[in-house]
Formats: C-alpha cells, structure tokens, sequence
C-alpha cells in the first residue's frame, strides 16, 4: 500500500517488536518451568531475573561492542577479499548467543532474537540483511513447512475445530481491543487506532516457534498445536484485507530521495 513510512506503520513496527520481546520472555519463562512438577515460585523469579538480565546485557554487549568489533573484522575482510567476514561473525555470534540462551535455562530462539536485535544497530545492516534474506529464501519455507507437517487433521476433533474459530476471533479481538483502546486514548485517531490494532493481529513466526517448542517439551498436545497452527494461518489470511480497508484513506508519506 506504500503507507511503511506513515506514523501508523511506524507505530505497527514498533510495538511488533515490543511484543515479539515479551513473547521471547514469556517462552523462556515457560521453557524453564516446563521441565518441573510444578510451578517453583523461587525457580520462575530467577528465570524472570535470567531472562531480563540476558536481554538487557546481550542488547547491550551486541550493539555497543559486537557491532564495532563485526565492523572492524568486516573492514579487514574487504582488504583481504573476504567480503562476507564481518556477515559470518555476526552470525556466528547469534549462534553464540543462542548457545548461552540454552545454558541458562531459557530457549536458544531468545538469544538468537536478543542477537539480531543488536545488530540492527550496525553499520553494515543493510549488508547483513541482503546476505540474511539468502538464507531466508532457503530455511523459511522449511520451517513453515515443517509446522504443518506436524498437524494431523485426523487427530483434531469437531470441538477442536470449533475452538479454533473461536480462538481466532479472540485473537483478533483482543488484538483490536487491546492495541486500539490506548492507542486512541494516546491521541491517535478512530482510524488509525483500529488499523493499530488490526495490524497487531497476525501471529505467526514468534507464535509458531512458541507453539512448535511447547509441542516438543509436551506443554501442548498434537490437538492444540494444530488448533494454535490454524489460528496463526486464519489471523494472517484475515488481516491484509481487513488492514488496507482500515487505512484506506490514509495519505502516503512522502518520498525521502523523491524519483
């Protein structure tokens, strides 16, 4: 709809990452609770602790450190004829992170996340994300198509099915209600407060990652994951007509390098 530079979308973007670092808490949380008998009040506290503190100082060692140091090696690669140094440490480190994430007790996706999140503060940004989107092309219809594999029709129930509608209109509720209420109590407009929250409906990648790791540790069963599946795919299929519905009208941004 060319609107990614208008305040709406700004905002969108903004609170998605928000909510993807609450999700990545909350999927630790429940990562190191899951292997217990129960709910060890003493043992969540020091998982909160773990995680907060792994987020604020992996941020901070990622952007004000590992960025210099990935800029520096990345130079010295140029020189050299290594164009994709800088690009390999970085992802060496993401990986690093994620190995520290599974030390302390929480999923390596969280430090995977806490890694990119730093690096989109470097310099050479752009660079990682051209060379990044190489292996997107290559792993992300993997991933998508191995979540699907793992549902089972035949296991799910006529009241599963029933739950999973519901459970798709919920999600798009709260995400409506929950999104737009204080984005119009802050000042936005009708408008753009629903398209606010409109927009903060789809849950895919974060969520399925959530799903396909509660499945893997036996937080959910095979029912519930295919329902939670379904629910992701319903809210994305939704949501691009009911998004351009609720902003059209709006005025595009103009141009930074106008053509």
């Amino acid at each position: 709809m060319e609107l990614i530079g208008s305040d709406t979308a700004k905002i969108l973007l903004g609170a998605a990452v928000v909510d993807d670092i609450l999700g990545m808490i909350v999927l630790a949380v429940s990562a190191g609770t899951a292997a217990g008998g129960g709910l060890d009040y003493e043992n969540l506290f020091g998982l909160v602790i773990a995680s907060v503190l792994f987020v604020s100082l992996g941020g901070y060692f990622g952007s004000k450190i590992a960025t210099r140091v990935i800029s520096k090696v990345h130079l010295r690669g140029m020189l050299h004829g290594i164009e994709e140094s800088g690009f390999l440490l970085a992802l060496c480190l993401a990986f690093l992170y994620a190995v520290i994430a599974e030390i302390i007790g929480i999923s390596a996706i969280v430090g995977a996340f806490v890694a990119g999140t730093s690096f989109a503060r470097c310099d050479l940004r752009a660079t990682f994300q051209k060379n990044i989107s190489v292996l997107e092309w290559v792993f992300a219809p993997i991933f998508f198509v191995s979540l699907g594999i793992l549902v089972n029709l035949k296991d799910v129930s006529a009241e599963a099915w029933v739950f999973a509608i519901v459970l798709t209109g919920v999600a798009i509720a709260t995400k409506v209600i929950g999104c737009g209420v204080p984005a119009r109590l802050l000042g936005l407009s009708k408008r753009d407060s629903i398209a606010i929250g409109i927009g903060m409906s789809p849950r895919m990648e974060v969520a399925m990652i959530i799903a396909l790791y509660g499945l893997t540790i036996g937080i959910v069963t095979t029912e519930i994951y295919a329902v939670i599946v379904l629910m992701g795919l319903l809210t994305a299929l939704f949501t691009p007509s009911l998004l351009k519905r609720a902003m059209k009208g709006t005025p595009k941004p103009p141009e930074v390098c106008p053509k």
